[in-house]
């Protein structure tokens, strides 16, 4: 299936051509990115925040393109600002409305400089006096010779403080982000001169600049000029959503800090006006994987072209498990011993998350293929074999996107879900807390909230003849809601890892598997779902 993260080198710009042929356009979430153009990407670790990004830069309607290191960015914000705060400042806080309007200093500036060298090579707009309002800004600002978006902000703060020791004739008393905000640096170096004229060309041309800025996964949630700094980005995305400029700005966070995050935000519903959130159903992700698999079969042709159907266009949910079924046993047998179909056993191993599927399915189909086994479908045991190689990464991947919020939740982990069947209720996760959780601090319902944020644990919704089909909370938009006294499922994946082979009740009803179910329960963007 190819690599489970988007390469660097992939995404550069003389790998073009290879990272859109290697992008699956032809689902949902891909064609929402570029239909409504979302000022925030919000998605788990592993759900392809980073490709979608790349995805909306090399296909949407955008020839000029800033790029921002995003963390390191937020931490040269931040330091900035407060240092300045600390050194000359006693009436004035880093309230969000003040970072609002340093990020739209900086990244309306960074894109004034991508934009000015890309219309300097459109013979149309030779001579155009909106073009030379923008270089006098440059010049004035100590721009002319710079483009990274860090040494912009450097720029721009030198600049700041000339500027106010000519006007005010002060230095030590100048106040920095009262000045810098409220115009006297702005007016006095053409900045909003510039930026009508920014955007009165962009207009003239016919062409949208879009503002990049990679994935927050670690982001310090603890860390309260962090929190505001990132207020400020989400309320100046929210803005500049609702102005209609010819500009976009994207940017991506982790969902396992959603609910922390948007406390930041100084207005929710206006601040998270544009957002796509990336949570996908078993259909979307085997459509991924059939899209890269069908790379691999044109690379490596013989036997791959031979009595295998391809992937069909606008293929449906029969088609994708027909051409799956190629490949994978339709009927296998299961680590407990019961029957199932072999993509069921597979997707309820995952979180839904591209990801995961990426890993299992490289591990089953690369292990037949280096033992030149190459009779297909290929066996249950190696269908079992290769989930069970990659069922650790898998809950690594999970466990680590939440280390911030439950630094505490592998050793929790490590500690009872080898006592946990696949079904129990709150009072029998007491019980095994009380017997075998020492030194775990938390009561059961904390432990039981945790266990759901994360994926491990989900709520029982009905009972089948093959399985016991859960809501997980990685399907919601937003928390899942559940009755602390109702009944509790464990994630397979999270059973395979902690409990391993050594769990193997007499009971069948105790033993029947937990099938996660696929629905995402919520608000999507868009319409409707491709057929």
């Amino acid at each position: 299936m190819g690599f489970i993260e988007t390469p660097d080198d992939l995404v550069k710009k003389k790998y073009k051509r290879s990272f859109i042929s290697f992008f699956d356009s032809e689902n949902f979430l891909s064609q929402a990115a570029i239909e409504d153009v979302p000022s925030t990407v919000i998605g788990r670790r592993g759900s392809g925040k980073t490709a979608i990004l790349y995805h909306l830069k090399h296909q949407g309607p955008y020839p000029i393109t800033v790029e921002i290191e995003t963390f390191s960015m937020f931490d040269e914000v931040v330091s900035i600002i407060d240092r300045k705060l600390r050194e000359v400042s006693n009436t004035h806080e880093a309230f969000v409305e003040n970072y609002a309007k340093i990020w739209s200093v900086l990244l309306h500036t960074a894109a004034i400089c991508q934009i000015y060298d890309y219309l300097q090579r459109d013979s149309r707009f030779a001579a155009d006096p909106a073009l030379d309002t923008i270089e006098e800004f440059l010049r004035a600002s100590g721009l002319v010779n710079v483009r990274r978006p860090h040494a912009v902000l450097r720029s721009l703060v030198a600049t700041a403080k000339r500027v106010a020791k000519v006007q005010f004739d002060t230095d030590a008393e100048f106040d920095f982000l009262s000045d810098f905000i409220n115009g006297y640096y702005l007016d006095g170096a053409g900045y909003n001169q510039a930026r009508d004229a920014m955007e009165d060309l962009l207009e003239r041309a016919q062409v949208r600049a879009l503002v990049l800025m990679d994935s927050l996964e670690q982001f310090p949630i603890n860390r309260v000029d962090m929190v505001h700094c990132l207020g400020g980005l989400l309320h100046f995305a929210g803005k500049l959503k609702r102005a209609l400029m010819p500009m976009d700005l994207c940017f991506a966070f982790a969902a396992e800090l959603h609910e922390d995050l948007k406390r930041s935000a100084s207005n929710d519903e206006k601040d998270f006006n544009a957002v796509l959130t990336l949570h996908w159903d078993v259909q979307e992700v085997l459509h991924i994987c059939a899209h890269r698999f069908e790379v691999y079969r044109e690379i490596h042709d013989g036997a791959w072209q031979e009595g295998f159907a391809k992937l069909p266009l606008r293929a449906t949910r029969n088609n994708l498990w027909s051409y799956w079924h190629q490949f994978l046993p339709s009927r296998m047998t299961n680590r407990l011993g019961f029957p199932e179909d072999s993509i069921s056993y597979i997707s309820r191993h995952t979180q839904l998350l591209p990801r995961h599927f990426i890993n299992i399915l490289n591990e089953i189909l690369s292990s037949a293929i280096k033992s030149g086994d190459r009779e297909f479908p290929v066996s249950s045991d190696r269908v079992v074999a290769g989930v069970r190689a990659v069922e650790d990464n898998i809950c690594e991947g999970i466990l680590s996107g939440f280390e911030q919020k439950f630094p505490l939740a592998e050793e929790i982990c490590r500690v009872l879900i080898p006592h946990l069947p696949n079904v129990f209720t709150r009072q029998f996760l007491a019980k095994v807390i009380r017997d075998h959780g020492k030194g775990i601090e938390r009561g059961s319902d904390d432990v039981l909230a945790m266990l759901i944020r994360i994926g491990a644990v989900g709520a029982v919704s009905q009972t089948t003849d093959v399985y016991v089909e859960c809501r997980f909370d990685y399907t919601y938009n937003g928390q899942m809601p559940y009755n602390v006294d109702g009944t509790f499922g464990l994630h397979p994946a999270f059973a395979g890892k902690f409990r391993g082979e050594a769990w193997n009740p007499t009971d069948r009803d105790l033993a029947k598997p937990i099938y996660p179910l696929e629905q995402f329960v919520g608000k999507r963007p868009g319409a409707t779902r491709l057929a």
